[in-house]
């Protein structure tokens, strides 16, 4: 995740909390129909909450937080996902401050910043090789 994102070393931590987080809805092994979150609290994930790493979008300011002039939102990316309570972990890019929010909104419209990692192993999984009946030459 982190390398295909091109993610600064600043947010090595956040990405590897958010991917702990992620990985409690994945299914276990040894129960094949079940996620760690279902064997532990006996509950089905709710995956409409889950966001993309590390994206841009729009945090919404409490009303007690601002007055009636200031902005409703500030721009923010996600960083993941609070310990405690189903929020979310978002970095303030006006005061450069990671900070809790209740609701976002990520732009979906936006092109993607991901950025394709080419593996550099030589290693062949599967090599067929044809034979031309015409003539004794092997090709690769």
């Amino acid at each position: 995740m982190l390398p295909h994102k091109n993610v600064d070393k600043v947010w090595r931590a956040e990405g590897v909390n958010t991917a702990a987080y992620i990985t409690n809805f994945v299914k276990c092994r040894n129960r094949s129909n079940t996620t760690l979150i279902d064997t532990c609290f006996e509950a089905k994930p709710e995956l409409s909450q889950l966001r993309v790493f590390e994206f841009a979008g729009f945090a919404d300011m409490d009303k007690s937080k601002r007055s009636n002039l200031d902005a409703k939102a500030y721009p923010c990316l996600f960083l993941g996902y609070a310990n405690d309570s189903k929020e979310y972990r978002v970095f303030k890019k006006l005061t450069k401050r990671v900070e809790i929010s209740r609701s976002i909104q990520l732009m979906d419209d936006i092109e993607t910043i991901y950025v394709q990692v080419i593996d550099q192993s030589p290693t062949i999984i599967h090599e067929t090789v044809f034979i031309n009946d015409d003539a004794s030459e092997c090709q690769v």
